[in-house]
């Protein structure tokens, strides 16, 4: 019998300097997602954001002191380190329980699903983005939009649509595949540049445009997210 998937714990071979990065995808996706980490209340993370964002800061500026300081200051590095992954531990034991094997809820919460046969286990397709943040640029006609981190090895693209939200007809399948409706005859905008920021400029003033963001990794490809509307200026 296969066991249960869980959080990877390989972040323990993390190279010094990617450990924080590490720590900080891990708080994004735990505190960043409330209703799935902490539904109703009744399951909060094992510390808070402002506590485990300490483990990070902490480690960060030791490991600056030790940089500059030398030996003297390793042993204060080594203690810092040793709390980050303990606090790291008892947030993948937390996402454990959570997930309860589900690859797409570790992967939300920033952590890596293991099937520990084989290795790890095959790359759950993503869920669609949840945050999806649009403001106006610097610039008359510039709008700039972005979503949730997912971390490595994931792709990001964006669907706008001028003037009013996609039809119903307007779809992104399993396959990856944007069917357009024959009924959209306002402009469509597809960036599939794969980077989680996005850039539009040469929109019109005064006109509403409706952000769609989708993510592509292995496994598959997310489906859209809620539209997001925003005035270009």
């Amino acid at each position: 019998m296969p066991l249960t998937i869980h959080c990877s714990l390989s972040y323990h071979e993390s190279k010094i300097e990617t450990l924080p990065v590490f720590a900080n995808g891990v708080s994004l996706g735990v505190y960043g997602n409330p209703t799935v980490f902490d539904p109703k209340g009744a399951m909060p993370p094992p510390y808070s954001q402002a506590d485990f964002t300490t483990f990070i800061t902490n480690e960060e500026t030791a490991y600056a002191a030790y940089k500059q300081g030398g030996k003297a200051q390793k042993p204060a590095f080594n203690a810092a380190r040793t709390a980050l992954m303990g606090g790291l531990d008892k947030m993948a034991t937390y996402v454990d329980a959570i997930a309860n094997g589900d690859e797409n809820i570790i992967m939300l919460a920033g952590f890596v699903p293991t099937g520990l046969i084989g290795g790890a286990a095959k790359m759950a397709s993503p869920l669609a983005p949840q945050l999806v943040k649009v403001e106006n640029g610097a610039s008359t006609g510039e709008l700039n939009a972005e979503c949730e981190s997912y971390h490595l090895n994931h792709h990001y693209g964006c669907i706008v649509s001028e003037g009013k939200p996609l039809s119903s007809g307007t779809k992104l399948n399993a396959q990856g595949q944007i069917i357009i409706d024959p009924a959209q005859t306002n402009r469509i905008f597809i960036d599939v540049n794969n980077e989680r920021k996005k850039k539009f400029t040469g929109l019109t003033k005064g006109t509403d445009y409706f952000f769609y963001f989708y993510v592509v990794n292995t496994g598959g490809v997310s489906p859209l997210s809620v539209a997001v509307d925003k005035m270009s200026l």
